[in-house]
């Protein structure tokens, strides 16, 4: 008697709710017949559809999608391919520049093949050996185009291997989401789409040498329900530090700027003046301990009304941005419009809050102005233009990403431990691996002089 044929598994591709299967064929799969199969249309299809997926994305958004990516899909003939699909109008294109894919031509659906008060559609396909090379070939393309080190390509390899299993709570808040944003599709559609895209999307950015990934800003009610694949019934737990940009911030100095910022070389010299400053120590041990932004808030609430309304979490959230604003923001404009009445509520509180700042912090601020001063190559925006006064932004972006790439994550891969992702400063692992990566972690940045807090 003849051994049945065993089943294959089958993933779950997203498409337009507008696209009529059999026009799409005879309007343009006809044409690559025998040489591009219909699945490959509807990956690509898949991946333009995360829009109408994601939370907080404009529905008309622009997808990049580098042709290394296409030629992957549709293979040699993967323009004809396009131009097919733009003529038919399912899709159409465009050109655009993001920090971490930079130029490269962007997709979206066509406006017409897409309803954004109706479910996606969806069909089931077979994974045969075909199709999961295909899927092997798109995840390991690094989406940067960029040579990475060991480290950082790492955890581009294993954010591919990341799964997602929502339990009641994070159903709940999908749905919340989906219904504030009059997105019909229903909860599941996040998870599913998840699990079976076939390219999660990660790059690097050239500003602060950080990996950005489909999972950054995922909220954590939806992060704490990761799994890696390999073992999908284990938990993940994420070794956060406590205010990592304060800290990564007040932690600079001359001989980390040398190490981790080579390019940014001239403020070796402002730190080196600075650094042992009592102000600037205080400024230091308020970020380690996680009181920045209550100091602040504290600070303004002295000779001001109260900060804002609302419980803890929601003023030490407020405060959180408007430290970031004081730290980060261009002080030439700020100094110049100190004196200047506002408009609105917001505007001045913004100005009396760097007011305060200054006063509680003058070797900080004099500290960061001299280094928003420097002329640094490394220092540029999108369109080539100088950004000086993001120096300190740059200088303590890239010490995170040196310090947690360089020595965190290698040296979990060094003893064994490969199951590893990072959120910036944040790195999550398996649950039952915690105790021993924490550790080792607080080894790592024992040994380079840093002693941070984790939540």
């Amino acid at each position: 008697m003849p051994r049945k044929k065993p089943l294959l598994p089958y993933t779950t591709l997203y498409y337009p709710n507008r696209v009529n299967l059999s026009d799409l064929k005879h309007e343009v799969m006809d044409d690559y017949n025998g040489k591009i199969a219909a699945v490959n249309f509807f990956l690509l299809f898949h991946i333009l559809c995360e829009p109408y997926v994601e939370f907080g994305a404009a529905h008309d958004e622009y997808q990049q999608v580098h042709s290394d990516i296409l030629r992957c899909i549709f293979r040699d003939c993967y323009a004809d391919v396009i131009a097919s699909l733009v003529k038919a109008e399912y899709i159409q294109e465009n050109s655009s520049y993001s920090t971490a894919y930079h130029y490269c031509k962007s997709y979206r659906i066509h406006p017409k093949r897409m309803n954004v008060r109706a479910p996606l559609k969806y069909v089931k396909e077979e994974v045969n050996g075909y199709f999961q090379r295909k899927l092997n070939r798109l995840k390991s393309t690094n989406l940067s185009h960029e040579r990475t080190d060991n480290a950082r390509q790492h955890v581009i390899d294993q954010t591919h291997q990341l799964m997602l299993v929502p339990d009641t709570e994070a159903l709940a808040y999908i749905a919340d989401q989906y219904r504030l944003a009059g997105n019909p599709n229903p909860p599941e559609t996040y998870a599913t789409y998840f699990n079976h895209c076939p390219l999660k999307r990660v790059g690097i950015d050239r500003f602060g040498n950080r990996v950005h990934s489909v999972i950054t800003n995922m909220p954590k009610v939806l992060r704490r329900c990761l799994r890696f694949v390999s073992s999908p019934l284990v938990p993940v737990r994420e070794i956060d530090i406590v205010n990592s940009q304060p800290y990564f911030l007040s932690s600079v100095t001359s001989a980390l700027i040398a190490q981790f910022v080579p390019d940014a070389g001239k403020a070796v010299a402002v730190f080196a003046k600075y650094e042992t400053c009592p102000n600037f120590t205080k400024f230091k041990d308020l970020c380690r301990d996680g009181e920045v932004y209550e100091y602040l808030q504290a600070a303004y609430e002295r000779d001001h009304d109260t900060l804002c309304d609302g419980d803890e979490k929601a003023k030490r959230d407020f405060t959180k941005r408007l430290t970031y604003g004081v730290l980060f923001g261009d002080y030439d404009l700020k100094d110049s419009m100190l004196d200047t009445p506002r408009k609105t509520w917001m505007a001045q509180v913004k100005n009396d809050f760097y007011k305060v700042y200054k006063q509680e912090f003058p070797t900080v601020y004099q500290l960061f102005k001299e280094v928003k001063g420097l002329y640094m190559e490394c220092t540029v925006n999108k369109a080539g233009e100088r950004k000086q006064y993001a120096n300190n932004c740059l200088i303590a972006q890239r010490l995170e990403s040196g310090v947690m790439y360089s020595h965190i994550v290698q040296a979990c891969i060094n003893n064994g431990y490969t199951e590893v992702v990072t959120v910036h400063d944040c790195v999550i692992v398996r649950e039952d691996e915690y105790d021993n990566i924490k550790a080792i972690a607080l080894n790592e940045f024992n040994a380079l002089g840093l002693n941070p807090k984790f939540k």
